[in-house]
């Protein structure tokens, strides 16, 4: 298997993001692609400046900082398999965009990014580890916190769909 160098991974991040980003807005009004940019701006600026303490081992936020005092960002020595690590530092409170549907559009958007990155083929499976599911148990969270039902729960007023002999439920 012929694997990517670290320094193509943290060149390639920047417009892995730019271009998930503008897939997402592809089609969509021009309020929905404000708010896709304003999320956008919001993880650049998470990347740049947040503490990633709880997301990073001691290691990796020591050299984020010694990077950070560089003048470099979080790409001058991360990739995209740390930005899935920290999507869950993401849509913690104190990260969150306001009004509340800022809040909910950043929380889809990285829970989408989260799936996009797995699915791409970007990502060095080796580094990834439990960031995955931890990612998606932080987007869960963060939806349930913002007043919306689990992502598998099925919408208020249509009944549940159960596998007892492959048909409805009886209402």
């Amino acid at each position: 298997m012929n694997r990517p160098s670290e320094r193509s991974r943290r060149e390639q991040a920047l417009p892995a993001l730019d271009r998930f980003f503008e897939q997402q807005s592809r089609g969509a009004s021009l309020a929905t692609r404000m708010r896709h940019d304003r999320v956008h701006d919001r993880l650049m600026e998470f990347l740049a400046e947040a503490d990633m303490s709880r997301c990073l081992d001691l290691q990796e936020n020591a050299q984020l900082a010694a990077t950070r005092a560089r003048g470099d960002g979080f790409f001058g020595v991360f990739g995209l398999e740390e930005v899935l690590a920290c999507l869950g530092r993401f849509v913690d409170d104190d990260w969150l965009l306001d009004p509340v549907t800022d809040a909910r559009a950043q929380v889809m958007l990285a829970g989408r990014l989260a799936a996009w990155l797995q699915r791409s083929g970007l990502l060095d499976q080796d580094l990834v580890g439990c960031a995955a599911h931890e990612t998606e148990a932080a987007m869960e969270a963060a939806r349930c916190g913002l007043g919306q039902p689990p992502q598998d729960a099925p919408a208020p007023g249509r009944p549940a769909l159960r596998l007892i002999r492959g048909g409805r439920a009886d209402p």
